[in-house]
């Protein structure tokens, strides 16, 4: 699978399961071990800047979490602001099915979703008085999309949009099979600077899918394509935990790396509180669960924890068991403040 399987879990514990947290330095009241410190607590510095593309999922269940998110959106900004870090930020959705603004990972403007082409993208820098309220804003996605949520597509689609005209004149110089390739040739050409001005060439690259339902991209009939997926089934026979979904989740996983980002998620789970699930870093944690209120399929709810799990990024669970034997809200705050120093490390 994914040569890279790193999970931060010397930083973040999973959210809503306790308030036990890594251990920090002295002069770090976060709670968090950072690694941009040394082990003398000399502060190394955490990136200079970055780009954070926002995956909101818009189907019509998520009004409650998308308040939930614009309510605790100071608490990843304001740390990251406080150090100095240069943040920007766009917004699409998980609705692959509509056109224009805010969807088929093209960034949303201010205005309202749809439309056709690319629309005016709103991307929130540092020349804004406003950073919070703006992105609030933007996070307010409605809930008209589609039931079939598609994040991980959406995000590489959006990263593949946000790419410069030196990318597009090397793509065809990839491999055939790279994952990167065979995604981002699908724009046409007229959406294919949809969301320039989003990466910036000295800012780490970092995407943030929320959504309380499982990852649809399992879905998609042309990618990958069917004689690599079967391909790679074949490879893995011997395997018998490794089937079709594994493949399915490999070929997104490499998409996103390919373009460089790092991925955080919000999702549900199917695991049970109290037991040991095994973790793509080899570890186990205990998941807070199971809270899978639409009864998503195993395999798209691993979209989601493996995607971020094997990019070295991090997953939360969007409702937990942490406080009674039944599925409630999880802490966005706490999510947040955890993002926010998450995004320290890249």
């Amino acid at each position: 699978m994914i040569p890279r399987l790193l999970l931060l879990a010397s930083l973040l514990t999973l959210a809503g399961c306790d308030s036990r947290r890594a251990g920090g330095g002295d002069d770090d009241d976060s709670g968090l071990d950072l690694p941009w410190q040394d082990d003398d607590d000399d502060v190394v510095g955490p990136p200079s800047a970055i780009d954070l593309l926002i995956v909101m999922d818009n189907s019509n269940s998520m009004a409650w979490i998308q308040d939930e998110m614009r309510a605790s959106f100071g608490a990843l900004v304001g740390p990251l602001q406080d150090l100095g870090v240069s943040l920007q930020l766009g917004v699409t959705t998980t609705d692959l099915f509509a056109g224009g603004a805010g969807n088929s990972g093209i960034l949303r403007g201010v205005g309202p979703l749809g439309g056709s082409g690319c629309g005016s993208p709103a991307i929130i820098g540092d020349d804004s008085s406003n950073f919070v309220g703006e992105a609030s804003s933007l996070l307010d996605v409605g809930v008209s999309g589609s039931g079939e949520e598609r994040g991980a597509q959406a995000a590489v689609l959006a990263l593949c949009r946000a790419q410069d005209a030196a990318f597009w004149d090397g793509l065809s110089t990839r491999p055939d099979d790279d994952p990167v390739r065979l995604v981002c040739q699908q724009i046409p050409p007229a959406e294919q600077g949809c969301n320039v001005g989003l990466l910036r060439a000295d800012a780490a690259t970092a995407v943030l899918i929320v959504s309380d339902e499982g990852d649809d991209s399992h879905r998609n009939e042309l990618l990958p394509p069917s004689a690599d997926l079967e391909q790679c089934v074949l490879d893995h026979n011997a395997d018998p935990s490794f089937g079709e979904c594994d493949c399915r989740m490999a070929f997104w996983t490499a998409a996103l790396q390919g373009l460089g980002a790092t991925v955080f998620t919000v999702g549900p789970s199917y695991q049970v509180a109290g037991q040991d699930s095994p973790w793509c870093d080899g570890s186990t944690r205990d998941i807070p669960g199971p809270c899978n209120p639409f009864g998503s399929a195993v395999c798209a709810v691993d979209f989601y924890q493996l995607a971020a799990c094997q990019t070295g990024g991090a997953w939360w669970p969007v409702e937990s068991t942490a406080a009674a034997n039944e599925c409630d809200v999880s802490d966005f705050g706490l999510i947040a403040s955890e993002l926010s120093a998450a995004l320290q490390t890249l």
